[in-house]
């Protein structure tokens, strides 16, 4: 019995990161607001309702592409900082990091980078809070370059 919902969340995970791929692809080329439900269905071969079950909005789908993406690249970065090596050698893996994050997350990092969303509410706190923690990263290293 545990084994089958095992491979029944493994599944709808699968799903669910399949159509956050979908939708991301669809805000990187049309862009968010010209984006619908019924289009990101359509591209995944699905009625419009079946995305429903997995996302209660549009809104909800961007929140995802928007927070998990930097949680991960924010993830990095601070092993990245606590890790032992000069400045340099940190601002070398800081970007890979941020490379690397663009070539696995894509197109999800796209959207987050490119798109603008000037969004109050938890979400919009919760991108802000990722986008600053990000760039603190970056300007701690650079600081620790200059007093090296």
């Amino acid at each position: 019995m545990a084994a089958k919902q095992a491979v029944r969340t493994t599944r709808k995970r699968r799903a669910r990161e399949e159509m956050l791929r979908v939708a991301a692809e669809l805000f990187r080329t049309r862009g968010f607001d010209r984006s619908t439900m019924e289009d990101v269905a359509r591209e995944l071969g699905l009625l419009k309702g079946s995305l429903y079950y997995y996302f209660d909005s549009k809104q909800e789908i961007l929140d995802e592409i928007l927070i998990v993406p930097r949680q991960h690249l924010l993830k990095r970065l601070e092993r990245t900082v606590a890790s032992r090596g000069s400045a340099r050698e940190k601002l070398r893996q800081a970007i890979s990091a941020f490379i690397t994050a663009f070539d696995i997350e894509y197109p999800a990092m796209s959207v987050a980078v490119y798109e603008r969303f000037d969004r109050g509410g938890e979400q919009g706190e919760q991108v802000r809070a990722l986008r600053r923690r990000v760039q603190e990263i970056f300007e701690q290293i650079v600081q620790d370059g200059v007093d090296e």
